[in-house]
């Protein structure tokens, strides 16, 4: 099952759609955002479509895990001032 990239609300590209002739190549960039996603892991099924006959669809699976900032997760004391001497 294929996602429609605009469901996907953390992942764009910078292109929608194009054609290529057979034999030409290009890239495509993908641009993941986790800002307000919670915690844990998001995936998707990102097809792309091909007029080719042995392989008219190409799936890219994508996984992104979202974890808490361990920095100060426990909070944050400062219990020496560094610049006493």
């Amino acid at each position: 099952e294929c996602n429609a990239l605009d469901s996907i609300d953390w992942l764009s590209n910078d292109v929608s759609t194009g054609r290529l002739d057979p034999g030409e190549m290009t890239s495509l960039t993908l641009v993941i955002d986790s800002t307000g996603l919670e915690l844990g892991t998001h995936a998707a099924n990102l097809c792309i479509f091909s007029a080719a006959a042995g392989t008219p669809v190409q799936s890219i699976n994508i996984n992104l895990s979202v974890k808490a900032s361990s920095i100060f997760e426990d909070s944050f004391e400062l219990t020496e001032d560094p610049t006493n001497n």
